[in-house]
């Protein structure tokens, strides 16, 4: 049996004005948290360590998509996207002396996802890696 939708009148649905409060303006950043490059690597790494173990193994065979999350990927290009060409060099520098199956899962995502990175550290750091780091890769 269908159940009749209730009218606007009973649902005590109205028009409210929503109206953002800045805070003190004596602070310019307004109180939004700036990440430092050691933050931002630190988590891009813990967002390749996830990836690595939730759902991707070394040749990136997906072994359960339901647990890898667009925004893991989103996330990991929004940290790698703003990172320094030096905090590239020291991400990278952990990625390679680790020696777990995670940690090669997680460097072989980074290796991949790197040119999708679109910033100029990005740009810079593949080139790093092509011309300089060919062993490591």
């Amino acid at each position: 049996m269908d159940v009749p939708i209730e009218s606007i009148e009973k649902l005590d649905l109205s028009r409210r004005e929503i109206q953002y409060d800045a805070g003190d303006y004596r602070n310019p950043s307004n109180f939004i948290k700036t990440m430092t490059q050691r933050d931002l690597k630190n988590r891009t790494y813990e967002i390749l360590l996830k990836i690595a173990k939730k759902g991707i193994d070394a040749d990136n065979i997906v072994k359960n998509e339901g647990l890898i999350h667009t925004m893991d990927f989103v996330d990991l290009l929004n940290t790698m996207s703003q990172l320094t060409y030096e905090s590239f060099k020291r991400l990278f520098d952990e990625l390679v002396f680790g020696t777990s199956y995670d940690l090669e899962t997680a460097r072989n995502i980074f290796l991949e996802v790197l040119p999708h990175g679109r910033s100029d550290a990005c740009a810079r750091f593949v080139k790093y890696l092509v011309i300089e780091q060919k062993v490591k890769i």
